[in-house]
């Protein structure tokens, strides 16, 4: 497992192979920590996260995108830990899954008695484009303190039939409508990657076949 430790950082892993992440970062007093994940295709992965709070002021914002096909199966495995207080963490995960591909995502924030004045927030959604592809979202929350603010949620779904219908009515193909909505739900874990990324991403996009 590789362990890093920073004052200030930003880090993006793009995932087209069969290749897995095993991480753990520490964060001391007053260090900051932006951390992306994108997977792509038709892969197996198997992503292992850790993050550590362990000095005051740490903070931590993590995303990850899936764009999934064939018989992908994506796992990840994600540990937030808040030992010290006044630390924050911001976490959001999207997926989009086609074809037979499958993702599990779970997620757990660990605040110990220590942890006063802490704030987590995670959140996991996904979007489901075939009768067979599945995903399972399940974040989980241990608070061991009591001056806290802690969120989590998950959810899966299909494409929003009344904002297709909208666009429809607006002169806008059904498949452009559809990619118009996929993009914007994928968008907002992007926050922290370059514009040449980003630009990949809606490529890899408009290539999907609905």
């Amino acid at each position: 497992m590789k362990k890093n430790s920073m004052k200030a950082d930003k880090f993006c892993y793009i995932q087209s192979s069969n290749e897995s992440q095993n991480l753990c970062f520490n964060l001391q007093e007053g260090e900051s920590l932006q951390l992306t994940f994108i997977v792509l295709g038709d892969v197996k992965v198997n992503n292992h996260i850790i993050i550590n709070l362990d000095g005051e002021n740490a903070a931590c914002s993590l995303r990850g995108l899936w764009l999934i096909n064939g018989d992908a199966d994506v796992n990840f495995d994600v540990k937030m830990n808040h030992h010290v207080a006044n630390c924050t963490s911001d976490q959001l995960f999207k997926g989009i899954a086609n074809d037979r591909a499958k993702s599990n995502f779970f997620g757990l924030i660990n605040v110990s008695t220590d942890a006063q004045k802490s704030d987590a927030r995670q959140q996991c959604h996904n979007l489901l484009l075939s009768d067979d592809a599945r995903a399972y979202a399940k974040p989980q929350l241990e608070i061991y303190a009591d001056d806290v603010i802690c969120t989590h949620g998950a959810t899966v779904g299909r494409l929003n039939d009344d904002e297709l219908f909208y666009m429809r009515s607006r002169g806008i193909s059904l498949d452009e409508a559809k990619k118009i909505q996929l993009k914007v739900f994928a968008a907002a874990p992007l926050d922290f990657v370059t514009k040449d990324t980003a630009s990949h991403l809606e490529d890899w996009i408009n290539a999907i076949s609905l």
